[in-house]
């Protein structure tokens, strides 16, 4: 009998990082399951252990849906979930994208987890917000460079 694969989501897994990290994870041993949303360049990708699933972290209804479908696959138990998805842009103007998707798209995506099973929770958009340093940490200086 074949084991059983850990699974875990994958948000913004059609980006250019989302994309990599799907693949190497399903490349050692993971079922991953990729939220994005629709419309992007990047096709689905080929490999059997990363399922594309459509998901626009800007609209309520939309985010519980996707994850509602991983919730039936999964049985609500993940190892990981890595948080990609993220609103940015390189012109420096602001955006009310970056609060509508970046901040509140990651609310309703930990609402949508609240009954879910998971190790860890890795969210990777900090950064830009953070002075400069070597190792981030929460009570590091805020010196945005973007707006």
């Amino acid at each position: 009998m074949e084991k059983t694969r850990p699974s875990v989501i994958v948000t913004g897994s059609s980006g250019l990082l989302g994309s990599e990290v799907c693949t190497a994870l399903a490349d050692n041993g993971y079922e991953v399951y990729g939220l994005d949303r629709v419309g992007l360049p990047e096709p689905p990708k080929s490999d059997p252990y990363v399922h594309d699933i459509e998901c626009d972290f800007t609209d309520y209804s939309n985010v519980h849906f996707a994850i509602d479908d991983i919730r039936k696959r999964a049985d609500a138990k993940v190892a990981s979930i890595v948080h990609l998805a993220a609103y940015y842009d390189f012109s420096g103007e602001e955006s009310p994208l970056y609060k509508k998707v970046t901040i509140e798209g990651t609310d309703r995506l930990l609402n949508a987890l609240d009954d879910f099973e998971f190790d860890q929770f890795i969210f990777t958009s900090t950064m830009l917000i953070h002075e400069p340093c070597e190792h981030i940490r929460e009570d590091d200086p805020l010196l945005a460079k973007w707006p």
